[in-house]
């Protein structure tokens, strides 16, 4: 994991539906148990992107368990997560080989917000970035990723 994972597009190449790919991104943004220092709070959608392929918005809410009560705890910690507060994390399908029994997909960080030049809360996207790889690699052991 670079630093700055969260300003790249992740590419996979997954042997998996776009379903169950879109099914995996979902259930990464809710897999956080409450004690995790890394655990957020997000809203998701569904929808087809304009070219009608499936697309999944993950909208960051803020921190949640317990970095939630650490934050409040510390005025900057609070205004820094305010700022993230809105922040899409998207997930897009972009070919499927029904031959092959893959289909690939693309996240990135669509909207994000920024606190002195920096992303807001960035520890946590790549945190959930991460969780969202190891969803589709248990889809898939030889998942291929790129990152740029």
């Amino acid at each position: 994991m670079a630093l700055m994972d969260h300003r790249k597009t992740w590419r996979f190449d997954v042997r998996a539906t776009p379903e169950e790919c879109v099914r995996a991104f979902i259930s990464a943004l809710a897999g956080k148990s409450a004690v995790s220092m890394r655990k957020a709070n997000w809203e998701t959608r569904v929808d087809k992107d304009a070219s009608g392929a499936a697309r999944a918005i993950g909208v960051y809410q803020g921190r949640g368990g317990l970095a939630k009560g650490i934050t409040l705890l510390n005025q900057r910690a609070t205004n820094v997560e305010a700022v993230a507060v809105g922040s899409e994390l998207t997930f897009s399908v972009e070919t499927i080989d029904p031959a092959a029994g893959s289909t690939k997909c693309a996240m990135w960080l669509s909207v994000r917000g920024t606190a002195l030049g920096l992303t807001a809360d960035a520890g946590f996207f790549r945190s959930y970035m991460n969780d969202v790889e190891a969803q589709l690699r248990s889809l898939d052991h030889r998942l291929a990723v790129a990152k740029g």
